[in-house]
């Protein structure tokens, strides 16, 4: 694909590595091309020719290299110089370090759909169909922003981002900076090290693959959206994107399997096999629900065609009022269909939905642990919180913040939850996945051991209606004895544990035959996990045996013990 326009021009061409040095040595003999920047993209697409980026060469003259005109047929009015050089293009590694600078703000200025695949952590999106929406786009979503502050942009190739540059230091914003080569040139640079440059022997059959970036070496998380047959190419194996039905995990585009509709949407492989591909119950040829609730989460603008718009205007106007599945009526399918993997399964299903599901889902998908706490417990949590109307509350232990998301949202209105852990990292990524959340200004942070925390605590007279505790399983005891003794807990507050049943060892303390029959490497860790074992079952008896306490074990995940004054 190739685009002419005089303010330059945009060429796409996808050619096998071996051949690379060469195209480059011949198109730099060119005066015109020799200092042109070249952005190289390596992906691990087969040579095959049918897969090929590009299945053919198109040459097209245009008034300019992206749209930016407001409405069909009418010339911008917004003037900008695409040659400004007010604006910093940073490279791959100058680029993570301006990201954690102080005060900056990050714009994606690409489409909805494209972000909604994969992005920079922490950017803003504009929720834009077409280019030619950026500019008012970006008017709403700077209006909050100190011109002074370091402004970041970044796009797929770095030519919206020249645009938009210019746009910017002309509304002035005066430390604009944009990522030179866009995400494409950033994904190169980070894989510089597995790089490609191929013998000729090896431009037969598939290339090899190119393995995926892990988060310590991207702040670009998910799939890059591209606009050639690749459609996406994966970067890390973060699933950034949530199923526009169901708001689970989803990184695959659909077009809906009406062909007169054909919307580009994301759609989980449960959704797709319920809907059969369509993107709404009119298209499906159903009729929706009329005591449907309106769906959980605002739906994404409809991405379209721009060249069946224009023969299909007013077909799209009415398709834009469409709505997607909404919960009630994909549910109202899926329970007649579905087939239940477990109990949990099956009550998971029928019990409320979070208010940041589809981000807990992602925040599962990308921390698999089987110590995370679980979508069924999760919803437990805050309907605890809830039911015992909490305004302050306190969890020891934040790992990744998943449980700290759900205790959050059962707090009253103005109610504030206190997490803390001793470990860096784990604090540094609750703060990111939080961030994303619609509870984030009700939860606040603490980086210190658990005891501490309490001593302070307590020195301040503070009192909590919810304490959840999910620290180091040996201090369970001296933590209770803590809370209970100085009164960290309301009258009427709950406080809640959890691994109260570790793993099923509380049930056969006295039987060592898994020791016995183990081979010598497992035998630390059946050692490891029987002495918790005993920690715990140690502390449950101390508990039972507190005449000033109720208690109740549920028999969910690993155990969750709930402890309130009698």
């Amino acid at each position: 694909m190739v685009l002419i326009a005089k303010e330059g021009i945009n060429a796409q061409l996808s050619i096998k590595c071996c051949n690379l040095d060469l195209l480059l040595s011949d198109l730099r003999d060119y005066p015109l091309l020799r200092d042109v920047y070249f952005n190289v993209e390596v992906s691990g697409l087969p040579y095959d020719a049918h897969e090929q980026a590009f299945s053919k060469l198109k040459v097209k003259i245009r008034d300019t290299i992206v749209a930016d005109r407001p409405r069909f047929g009418e010339r911008s009015a917004i003037k900008v110089d695409p040659h400004c050089q007010k604006i910093k293009h940073l490279e791959a590694s100058d680029w993570d370090e301006a990201l954690r600078g102080e005060k900056v703000t990050l714009i994606d200025v690409r489409n909805h759909y494209e972000y909604e695949l994969g992005h920079f952590f922490g950017a803003r999106r504009l929720k834009t169909n077409v280019f030619r929406e950026s500019y008012d786009a970006l008017d709403d979503a700077l209006c909050d922003v100190n011109k002074k502050d370091p402004l970041l942009i970044y796009c797929t190739g770095g030519i919206r981002c020249v645009k938009v540059g210019s746009y910017l230091y002309k509304k002035g914003f005066q430390n604009v900076s944009t990522l030179k080569g866009g995400i494409n040139a950033y994904i190169s640079q980070r894989f510089q090290d597995v790089r490609f440059r191929a013998k000729p022997s090896d431009c037969v059959g598939n290339s090899a693959e190119i393995p995926l970036l892990s988060s310590e070496k991207s702040t670009f998380r998910g799939k890059n959206f591209v606009f050639d047959n690749r459609k996406a190419v994966a970067v890390t194996k973060d699933v950034v994107g949530a199923c526009s039905h169901c708001a689970s995990p989803a990184s695959i585009h659909r077009n809906c399997a009406k062909k007169e509709c054909f919307l580009l949407f994301l759609q989980c492989k449960a959704c797709f096999e319920l809907s059969n591909g369509f993107c709404s119950p009119e298209c499906a040829g159903l009729q929706p629900s009329i005591s449907a609730s309106p769906p959980s989460r605002e739906p994404e603008k409809p991405y379209y065609d721009q060249s069946v718009y224009l023969k299909h205007k007013s077909f799209f106007s009415r398709l834009q009022r469409v709505k997607p599945f909404n919960c009630e009526t994909l549910r109202r399918f899926s329970t007649e269909t579905r087939t239940f993997t477990s109990a949990e399964d099956y009550c998971n299903h029928f019990s409320s939905s979070l208010e940041n599901g589809n981000l807990l889902n992602l925040m599962s998908v990308n921390t698999p642990s089987p110590v995370l706490c679980g979508p069924l417990q999760g919803k437990l949590l805050k309907f605890l919180a809830a039911m015992v109307k909490a305004e302050k509350a306190l969890e020891l232990g934040t790992f990744i913040g998943y449980s700290s998301i759900c205790i959050a949202e059962g707090l009253q209105e103005n109610g504030l939850l206190t997490t803390c852990d001793h470990n860096e990292e784990a604090i540094a990524r609750a703060k990111e996945f939080v961030s994303r959340s619609s509870v984030r200004d009700r939860i606040q942070f603490r980086c210190q051991k658990v005891e501490n925390l309490i001593t302070e605590l307590l020195k301040m007279g503070a009192r909590f209606d919810f304490i959840y505790l999910d620290s180091a399983k040996k201090q369970y005891l001296n933590v209770y004895k803590q809370v209970m003794s100085g009164g960290l807990l309301s009258k009427t507050g709950l406080l809640v544990i959890d691994n109260t049943l570790f793993r099923g060892s509380v049930l056969n303390l006295n039987n060592n035959s898994e020791l016995k029959n183990s081979e010598p490497k497992t035998e630390s860790k059946i050692n490891r996990t029987s002495r918790l074992g005993s920690e715990i079952h140690l502390f449950n008896t101390y508990v039972l045996e507190d005449c000033s306490v109720e208690t109740f074990i549920l028999p969910i995940r690993d155990g969750l013990t709930l402890i309130r004054y009698k």
